[in-house]
């Protein structure tokens, strides 16, 4: 009787031994996991699931305790397919990767050819913003010089208003006329677009009833126009096209040294001399003052300024 207590008490110790053993080899198999693969280890706590669409570099799957993984290789098809291999041959296999790597002469990188484009041109409504910051014009001071130049050029005509637009450019890098503007309006004022317009003598479209028509429409006419289009791509490039200070109709004759751009235009004539020029670094803009546009409408009573 004393001997079989015994033999159930050793078994009872053989159980409790073999367990002992089982966790014992539990834990070396998860230490060897964490020593030899610890990116995958990562990459698993951190994706909730894994499918071989995912393209995973490992993927380890524990085989009854077994020193064995299951790992995926990537085909040339970018299909993945599973492989075993024992923790001894995944290690020699990470070895060969790194030696590969640092031996290879130059990296292969994936590259996606992107065609260089060209960035889109402004709008009318941007070109316009920019002139009114340069120039130093209000809304208003513009709508008036578009009427103005398109009564000159004709608001049909792309060519004739840009000519008449460069004329008043050039009047602005003219020292004689900004000087005598300035002295009827104020220091300075002979350098702004408007006051250069509204000068009596310089462009007389502005009095009559050239100015009158081209107001009269609606701004969705008006900006349609191929003159509107023509005066904002001259004020824009800050360019004129010819270097004339003066012009007239084609009807004008015996006039000396008169250029016509094409037949039936207006004559151009009185070139800026050199003299005369203001030097590009010290062309300012100013706005119009209201003292300024006080004295004009003093001046002239039968006429205002805003039409």
């Amino acid at each position: 009787m004393q001997n079989l207590i015994i033999e159930k008490n050793m078994k009872k110790l053989e159980k409790i031994r073999n367990t002992f053993l089982l966790a014992l080899a539990l834990t070396l198999v998860v230490q060897l996991k964490s020593s030899f693969l610890p990116e995958t280890k990562a990459k698993e706590t951190n994706t909730p699931e894994s499918s071989f669409s995912e393209e995973p570099e490992a993927l380890i799957l524990n085989e009854s305790y077994q020193k064995r993984q299951l790992v995926f290789k990537q085909t040339e098809n970018n299909n993945y397919f599973p492989i075993h291999n024992t923790l001894q041959q995944i290690n020699l296999d990470m070895e060969n990767d790194d030696l590969e790597t640092t031996t290879q002469d130059e990296p292969v990188e994936k590259t996606m050819n992107i065609q260089e484009t060209e960035p889109l041109p402004l709008t009318n409504e941007e070109k316009k913003a920019v002139i009114l910051e340069r120039e130093k014009l209000t809304e208003s001071q513009f709508h008036d010089i578009v009427c103005t130049l398109c009564g000159e050029g004709g608001g049909h005509n792309y060519d004739e208003c840009y000519y008449t637009t460069s004329t008043l450019m050039n009047h602005k890098r003219s020292k004689s006329i900004t000087s005598e503007v300035s002295k009827k309006y104020g220091e300075n004022m002979g350098n702004n677009l408007y006051t250069l317009i509204i000068f009596p003598g310089h462009f007389a479209a502005y009095y009559d009833a050239n100015y009158d028509r081209y107001n009269a429409l609606s701004e969705e006419e008006l900006t349609s126009l191929p003159g509107y289009q023509a005066i904002i791509d001259c004020l824009y490039s800050n360019e004129p096209a010819h270097n004339y200070l003066c012009f007239c109709s084609p009807q004008t004759k015996n006039l000396s040294g008169k250029q016509q751009f094409y037949e039936g235009g207006n004559y151009y004539y009185l070139e800026l001399p050199e003299c005369d020029t203001i030097p590009e670094e010290e062309r300012t803009s100013y706005a119009y003052g209201e003292e300024a546009q006080q004295l004009y409408n003093t001046e002239t009573q039968s006429l205002t300024l805003t039409k």
